[in-house]
């Protein structure tokens, strides 16, 4: 015999835990989607064909950077979370008793904030990555650059 759930608070967690694993997984499609999409077809000059064949040596670069933008993505999401049930935690021994969000309002207006939080954090990275990138790379063997 099995025993079912008796109460909406026996659901409650798994649905929950149902959201923070699609959070995740959106915050790591999102922007390995959009960096790959980007990456994929670089600029060269005189080609302006988007269906031109990509070389590997360009997808690979892609897959790189995109799977990198992904893991940020991924590593700031987990630190919102991080940060949101260490809060929440904290509220609950400082006042002594478990207090729970239950306006639907309040729930969304902080779900929206955490998304706008977590695009300025990712955006924020990104680009530092992509400085440091841009510092750090090897020039180009051209003619005459052997004695930099």
């Amino acid at each position: 015999m099995e025993k079912e759930p008796t109460s909406q608070a026996d659901k409650k967690p798994i649905n929950k835990l149902y959201i923070k694993i699609l959070v995740l997984v959106m915050a790591f499609a999102a922007p390995y989607l959009f960096t790959y999409q980007r990456a994929e077809k670089p600029w060269r000059p005189g080609s302006l064909e988007a269906n031109a064949p990509v070389p590997t040596k360009y997808a690979q670069e892609a897959r790189n950077e995109a799977l990198r933008s992904g893991s940020v993505g991924l590593g700031i999401a987990i630190l919102i979370m991080l940060m949101y049930s260490l809060d929440k935690n904290v509220l609950a021994q400082s006042s002594k008793k478990k207090k729970e969000i239950k306006d639907i309002k309040v729930t969304v207006i902080m779900a929206f904030f955490a998304f706008l939080l977590w695009i300025s954090w990712t955006c924020v990275s990104h680009i530092m990555l992509t400085a440091h990138d841009e510092i750090n790379d090897v020039p180009a063997q051209l003619p005459g650059l052997d004695s930099i």
